[in-house]
């Protein structure tokens, strides 16, 4: 290094004059290929990234329906595996229901005639209907609002009428309370919807049904009964995790409303839906078995036969569930001959899911189950 003459002004300055470093060309070429992996490590993650949120989307996508919140994996495996010894066994409401369709009546007269006939034979409570057998509302529910629906273009047959569909609705609720009957809301559910369409038309029609939950609880009912989820022609496990995925979203929306389910004959007697009858049963208020159907697939002079069938070959099951009847009301043969055979099986809790006969059958009091 050679010093630089100072000459009284400005720094001191020093000029380096020895010889250059030189890079070999292989530390290039080590540096060039680490740019560039990074480079590529960079646009590697973020497309990894991008896989993950689409296939996170595209499960939600794929899922029945949104929920508001979820709960812990802790909650979850107390509510869809709880162990079923004798000493967790719950207890599930017990009624003796009768149908009361409401529409048929003119006048608040006549529906408190009905529902003091009903009292009167030792029916501990009412079975109203809320849609038709293909799921099509009855009345008109606020809920739609949420779905900027028209209600008025939209108002079932007989709402124009002076004493409308919901007013009818209401007043029933009111005497049935005066009468201390326990209300039991019946929803028929378009299976064909919730497993044979769009994820997106089955995802507005389940949300929809979580609102409608909520509203008829505050209407005055003490439960809902949720008919037509199990379809035959859909797998058991996926009719399963479809009815707990409702069940887990209602009761979310409304802790407080007894949420039923009914399961075919077939559905209790396979012994590969064991376990999901009992994931079913640890997350549902009360199971129902579909007798119903059972009257439907046999001629009127076998249904005794027919009934006391089920309820033989499923007597543990109804014993240890507290399974509900659902009963067919086409004729008061049939429904005498239903509960003859329940009787049989001392099972005291049933309902009637379908229009009544002119002749109604009185019910032995002495038989009479409390509501719990």
């Amino acid at each position: 290094m050679k010093k630089v003459k100072y000459t009284g002004s400005g720094l001191r300055t020093y000029k380096y004059k020895g010889k250059r470093i030189k890079i070999p060309r292989q530390v290039w070429i080590i540096l060039l290929a680490a740019v560039v992996i990074t480079f590529l490590a960079v646009l590697l993650g973020n497309y990894l990234k991008m896989k993950v949120a689409n296939s996170q989307a595209e499960e939600e996508e794929q899922s029945l329906f949104y929920t508001i919140t979820e709960r812990s994996e802790e909650e979850n495996s107390k509510l869809y595996h709880a162990s079923l010894s004798e000493e967790n066994k719950k207890t599930s409401p017990s009624i003796q229901g009768a149908y009361l369709n409401y529409l048929q009546y003119e006048n608040e007269e006549e529906i408190k005639t009905a529902i003091s006939d009903a009292a009167a034979a030792a029916y501990t409570a009412l079975s109203v209907p809320l849609t038709d057998e293909y799921g099509k509302l009855l009345f008109i529910p606020d809920a739609l609002s949420y779905f900027r629906i028209n209600t008025e273009e939209n108002l079932p047959d007989g709402d124009s009428e002076e004493f409308g569909v919901k007013e009818k609705l209401l007043k029933t609720i009111e005497i049935a309370n005066e009468n201390g009957l326990y209300l039991s809301g019946i929803i028929n559910i378009n299976s064909d919807i919730i497993y044979g369409t769009s994820t997106a038309e089955a995802n507005a029609v389940a949300v929809f049904d979580i609102l409608f939950a909520r509203e008829i609880y505050s209407m005055g009912f003490d439960e809902i009964v949720i008919y037509g989820l199990d379809d035959p022609s859909v797998e058991r496990i996926q009719v399963k995790d479809t009815i707990l995925a409702y069940i887990n979203s209602i009761k979310k929306e409304c802790p407080d409303i007894t949420v039923t389910v009914v399961l075919s004959k077939g559905y209790y007697s396979d012994s590969a839906s064991a376990p999901y009858v009992e994931e079913i049963y640890a997350c549902a208020d009360c199971l129902a078995i579909d007798i119903n159907s059972v009257v439907n697939e046999c001629s009127e002079d076998k249904v005794f036969d027919n009934v006391n069938a089920v309820c033989t070959s499923l007597s543990g099951s109804f014993s240890f569930y507290n399974i509900r009847a659902v009963l067919s009301g086409k004729s008061a043969q049939i429904k005498s001959d239903q509960l003859d055979a329940l009787s049989l099986s001392n099972i005291n809790n049933w309902q009637f899911i379908t229009p009544d006969s002119d002749v109604d059958v009185n019910i032995d009091t002495s038989e009479k189950t409390q509501i719990n």
